[in-house]
Parts: structure tokens; C-alpha cells; sequence
């Protein structure tokens, strides 16, 4: 009986430490995240163009964009960064082939 008690300290003692040392590991990944979008802080959207018919969005060649219905307008965007310097670079991009992006300050 004293024999199963102490593997059983023994066990429980172990089972403490690695949990304290996994959940250590958990809380300093956890610190050291960055959020990628505060809810209060504005960001950069480039926009592509507004249109007013859906069908002329759908007609666009483009791989990614976000649409949003604005005043019966729909904002086709293209990029959004929280950094004004990113927003110009992806811009130069875009202007670089040709299209003339403008670039809005909104909250998310």
C-alpha cells in the first residue's frame, strides 16, 4: 500500500510539472502574438473602382478583390494594409499596369 501511494505522489508530481511547463510554453506563445487588426485602428483600402451594376463587378479580371455595397454603388477593392507605406507600394503596383487605384482610410 505505502508502494502504490508513493507512485502515485510521484505521478501526480510529474503530471504537475509538465503541465505547468506546457502551459508556460502556451502562455509565452500567447504573449507574443501580434493582432493583425485592431477593431479601433484604421486601415488603408485601395480602391479599384465603384460601379453601379453588379454585372459590370462581375465582368472585372481580376483574382482577389473584396465588393462592398455602398449608397447603391458597388467599391471594388484590391488591397488593404495598416501601414501607409504598404498601401503605396501595392498601389505603384497597380499603377504600374496601368489602372489608377485610390486609396481610402476606413475603420474595419
Amino acid at each position: 500500500m505505502k508502494r502504490f501511494l508513493i507512485i502515485c505522489f510521484i505521478s501526480i508530481f510529474i503530471s504537475f510539472i509538465s503541465g505547468e511547463l506546457i502551459f508556460n510554453v502556451y502562455r509565452k506563445n500567447l504573449d507574443d502574438t501580434i493582432s493583425v487588426i485592431n477593431e479601433k485602428e484604421k486601415v488603408y483600402m485601395l480602391l479599384y473602382g465603384s460601379y453601379n451594376n453588379i454585372d459590370k463587378v462581375n465582368k472585372l479580371e481580376l483574382d482577389d478583390y473584396i465588393i462592398i455595397k455602398d449608397n447603391n454603388f458597388y467599391e471594388v477593392y484590391v488591397g488593404i494594409s495598416k501601414n501607409l507605406k504598404n498601401s503605396e507600394r501595392i498601389r505603384g503596383i497597380y499603377k504600374e499596369r496601368g489602372n489608377n487605384i485610390y486609396k481610402r482610410k476606413r475603420n474595419i
